[in-house]
């Protein structure tokens, strides 16, 4: 949780929170398929730059505790949209990352304090099996990426001075940059090269993967480092 939201949840009036949800096809083919419950919205909900569109869900199972069993949420869709019906039978979603936004309806893209970064510890999952499937809905169960059988810790190396994240790359045929694929959320119109240099050429921003790269697009932020600058070696 952050300080924004630390000190949000602290006051004796706040707006709601919005939960929004994100499959991530990237691999299938479908890009990114973001949604929110249509029984708390009826138009699209705008957050980051996106939309995301009001679909007949249900999410539960969400739980956290550092014993027993980890939990495994269930997502439940509606099919009776044809072009639910259409992503499902032709997507095979198992093992497509999902992540849980939660974030108070002020910060929203259209809320009277816009800022993509005050959410609440988001949520990642994966999509493990198909528990159920109707001509009304279909349901899936979700679990965290190494809660799988003969899935080791830690699922990726640890690097100290090297974050892991996709970043953006500058297409100089639009003059606009390609986020398809991206991972780190830095959009802004400042510029650093390679070794942190501040550049007035967009073509030339390229991140180095060192944290204080990541201090230079994000200052008195919290920061999205993919990294392990705690680590001895690496």
């Amino acid at each position: 949780m952050n300080n924004i939201i630390a000190t949000t949840s602290q006051q004796v009036e706040q707006s709601p929170i919005v939960t929004l949800y994100e499959l991530n096809l990237t691999d299938r083919g479908e890009g990114i398929f973001r949604f929110c419950n249509l029984i708390d919205f009826d138009t699209p909900v705008k957050y980051n730059g996106y939309d995301y569109i009001p679909l007949p869900i249900d999410v539960t199972g969400f739980k956290f505790s550092g014993q027993g069993t980890i939990s495994r949420p269930k997502l439940k869709i509606a099919t009776l949209d044809l072009s639910i019906r259409s992503l499902v039978i032709k997507t095979k979603l198992n093992g497509v990352p999902f992540r849980r936004i939660r974030i108070h309806a002020d910060n929203l893209d259209n809320g009277i304090d816009p800022n993509p970064f005050a959410t609440y510890t988001i949520d990642y999952y994966v999509v493990d099996r198909r528990t159920q499937h109707t001509r009304e809905l279909v349901e899936y169960e979700l679990t965290t990426e190494f809660d799988k059988e003969g899935k080791k810790i830690p699922g990726w190396d640890i690097l100290k001075n090297a974050c892991t994240h996709v970043y953006r790359s500058y297409n100089p045929d639009t003059g606009n940059y390609e986020y398809s694929g991206t991972t780190c959320p830095y959009t802004d119109n400042r510029y650093y090269d390679t070794f942190g240099v501040n550049q007035t050429d967009p073509a030339k921003d390229s991140c180095g993967k060192r944290l204080a790269d990541c201090q230079k697009r994000f200052p008195d932020q919290p920061l999205p480092y993919k990294g392990f600058p705690g680590v001895v070696k690496r």
